[in-house]
């Protein structure tokens, strides 16, 4: 789940297997690259992002586990247009109250179509992210506008009713808790999903045939109200884990679109494998256990849609990928000593040498699903080579991020 434990990057070279190969993607830091001692002032690709081709480029958001979401864009060269990559949102910081925003989606139109509540204006680009402050939990929603996609507006908090807007960061009212957000446009409807970003409601429900993912919509006019139209179902969900482990629904991290080639929509996690309900941090070093234990697989669900997007709320899903490293958390044992690490099974799941913190499909300007010409389509993934390594090996949760870095994958879907 976004937050502030995560956080130079691992070295630029290609994991590959006989299979599938995942390449580093050398998105220039940001202006703020970290002082010593400071690993999380670091502005570096290495979680969630949002990417689509705009005529000029291939545009590139991203989070780098701090107070800012960045932006760059590569050209058709492979170069890149900004060193340093640019600002595109960013709060005020400090020791005393960190805040922490996760992407979660960018989409861009031709015209004006996306009304800013804040100033009754109407622009070309329209973000989804998760703020996480002082009191919102695992997050909560917020909106920007943009017409170039550089300069941003102040931040709207999303709700679920037409309240008054208010900014992203204001004290007053109730924040909408999600813990990540993503979805596509289609037509006049803004289709979204988001995890729950109650951490009372997700440490309850943990280990329990619960998604507690919800289909919400929204309209282009009124891009910050939410209408949650229900949660979306476990069926079909592949939940590995290992002996003595649970299972584990949520899709954190998530990222949700729709592939107008098969008619399917696709909804993205990453997950614990394997996920206990316990506290397993004797095994893991630094980083924490239970509900908020790190993630390290990348699974992809897809449902036909057959013209009616609630049809996903009683659907089942097909498990179309499954992603990561040959191994997964390891288990404190009754005698107090820990397991060796879980072995995947490779018969259902595919070992590309990585563990993923976030993985998200490039996309159209729309949010759709993105295919180059050989009819693949690319993943970008925040990851690690060995995150029970980075555990291990540094003094905190949050140092461990100094390991993870931004991956790409292209394969059939």
């Amino acid at each position: 789940m976004p937050g502030r434990l995560r956080l130079l990057a691992a070295p630029l070279l290609v994991v590959s297997t006989s299979v599938f190969a995942a390449t580093p993607v050398p998105i220039p830091d940001g202006p703020h690259a970290a002082a010593p001692g400071d690993p999380l002032n670091q502005d570096r690709a290495k979680f969630n992002v949002s990417t689509f081709d705009d005529g000029t480029g291939r545009a590139f958001y991203f989070s780098s586990q701090n107070n800012r979401i960045l932006v760059n864009y590569q050209n058709p060269n492979g170069t890149w247009r900004y060193n340093p990559s640019r600002v595109a949102i960013e709060f005020p910081d400090s020791p005393t109250t960190p805040i922490t925003i996760a992407l979660g989606v960018v989409l861009a139109a031709t015209t004006s179509d996306y009304k800013n509540p804040l100033d009754g204006a109407f622009y070309k680009r329209l973000m989804y992210f998760i703020y996480q402050g002082p009191t919102s939990g695992a997050g909560a929603v917020c909106a920007a506008f943009s017409n170039d996609g550089l300069a941003w507006t102040t931040a709207v908090r999303v709700g679920l009713t037409a309240a008054p807007a208010v900014a992203c960061d204001s004290p007053s009212g109730t924040p909408t808790k999600l813990e990540s957000i993503a979805g596509a446009r289609s037509g006049a409807t803004l289709w979204l999903a988001g995890l729950e970003g109650d951490i009372g409601v997700l440490t309850t429900f943990a280990g329990t045939p619960r998604t507690l993912t919800y289909l919400f919509s929204a309209s282009p006019l009124t891009p910050h109200v939410l209408t949650k139209q229900g949660e979306l179902p476990t069926a079909g969900m592949s939940t590995p884990t290992g002996i003595g482990g649970a299972n584990d629904y949520y899709f954190r991290n998530l990222d949700f679109t729709y592939d107008p080639v098969t008619d399917k929509a696709l909804i993205l996690r990453v997950t614990p494998y394997g996920y206990y309900l316990t506290d397993q941090r004797p095994c893991m070093g630094v980083c924490p256990g239970f509900v908020a234990t790190f993630p390290m697989r990348g699974q992809v669900y897809s449902q036909r849609v057959n013209g009616n997007p609630l049809a996903l709320l009683t659907g089942t899903w097909t498990r179309e990928a499954d992603l990561g490293r040959g191994v997964g958390w390891p288990r404190l044992l009754p005698n107090q000593t820990c397991s060796p690490p879980i072995g995947i099974d490779n018969f259902t799941q595919s070992d590309i040498g990585l563990d993923l913190d976030s993985i998200n499909l490039h996309k159209q300007m729309n949010g759709f699903v993105a295919r180059a010409p050989s009819g693949f389509v690319t993943y970008y993934m925040g990851a690690f080579l060995d995150r029970l390594g980075s555990c291990r090996s540094h003094s905190t949760a949050q140092d461990t991020f100094l390991d993870a870095a931004l991956y790409s994958l292209d394969q059939p879907l």
